[in-house]
């Protein structure tokens, strides 16, 4: 029975200067030669492909093949070898579907992973503007003490030498800037729910 071969890259290049894998090689492709030609010699008589091309292309897969599915014995090895050349491009493009599908799961997985770091750095920061807007409301109060003025008379002084981006900002009480700082915080937690599925 086939399984997934698991074998690192270190150690098939170790294995290719062993005898035994070159014997293996040429078995796996001489079969996949045949496996070609048989296909070549099943198809229609209309198809104009020559019989060089459908065994260049068995061999191909039959050895592509052996690199995913490692068969338990040498009978399972030359049935495998003769069906990759009979099928030839077919098993071509669904290992190649194969491997783009392995590349995507990584590439998800590290989307992930930097989506979750990016979460983090977002609710750290979250906690900071939550931070310093409690301290504002603290400062804003203690200044309406000491100057007794109302938050909006304080807030005309300062008009003129502020930005009016900066201004737009101040002016926004400290309960509105609370409220918006935990609508961000809810969209970063459900941000991190759909990180989870």
């Amino acid at each position: 029975m086939e399984t997934t071969n698991t074998m690192n890259i270190v150690d098939l290049v170790g294995s290719i200067k062993d005898w035994d894998t070159w014997v293996v090689l040429l078995i796996v492709a001489a079969f996949g030669l045949l496996g070609g030609l048989a296909h070549k010699l099943t198809s229609p008589p209309e198809d104009k492909t020559s019989s060089l091309r459908y065994m260049l292309v068995g061999i191909v897969t039959s050895l592509a093949v052996l690199f995913v599915f490692t068969p338990s014995d040498a009978v399972r090895l030359i049935a495998l070898s003769l069906a990759a050349g009979y099928g030839g491009k077919a098993v071509l493009d669904a290992l190649e579907a194969r491997v783009k599908v392995a590349l995507a799961k990584e590439e998800t997985a590290r989307a992930k992973k930097d989506g979750q770091k990016a979460l983090e750095a977002g609710k750290e920061a979250v906690r900071h503007a939550q931070e310093l807007s409690q301290i504002n409301k603290e400062l804003e109060k203690a200044l309406m003490e000491a100057t007794k003025q109302t938050r909006e008379a304080i807030l005309g002084t300062l008009t003129a030498p502020l930005p009016g981006e900066v201004h737009s900002f101040v002016a926004k009480s400290p309960e509105v800037l609370a409220d918006e700082l935990k609508q961000l915080s809810y969209k970063l937690e459900s941000l991190e729910e759909a990180f989870r599925e």
